[in-house]
């Protein structure tokens, strides 16, 4: 039965899509249920982990990952890449660790990207966390 949820965050599983403790403020992508996360590969992504779902030991579950889905609103995320460019010029796109990078312009007739936001901060590094305005969607080019 699916149940739907309305606001900025969002609640998942994580249990399948493995330890996210250490992933706050990576890019997620749902897992192959649907109703579970996992850090996103490159090009992929619905979007930012805001908590850091810990291993519970003693019942055996993970915690739930708290995933920010809502586009339009201010958020940290870790950069891949130094960002020194900054504005509505230069969208984001998750690496293949989950992290921000520069959105690369598909080739016609490639699959789809990704659209995670446009920074509001720039990064001198990878591993940085920056703040960006989300905007979160899918953005192809066909031939």
């Amino acid at each position: 039965m699916a149940v739907e949820a309305f606001g900025d965050i969002q609640s998942f599983n994580t249990e399948n899509g493995g330890d996210l403790h250490d992933k706050q403020y990576y890019i997620v992508k749902l897992d192959t249920d649907a109703n579970t996360v996992l850090i996103a590969g490159a090009h992929e992504g619905i979007g930012i982990l805001q908590n850091e779902p810990k291993y519970d030991a003693t019942n055996g579950f993970y915690e739930a990952a708290s995933v920010l889905t809502k586009s339009g609103v201010k958020a940290k995320v870790v950069a891949g890449e130094a960002i020194t460019a900054i504005g509505a010029a230069y969208p984001l796109e998750a690496d293949s660790s989950g992290r921000a990078v520069v959105f690369t312009r598909t080739v016609p007739g490639n699959t789809h990207t990704r659209l995670i936001g446009y920074p509001i901060e720039a990064s001198s590094a990878a591993g940085q966390i920056i703040t960006i305005v989300t905007c979160f969607g899918s953005d192809t080019y066909t031939s």
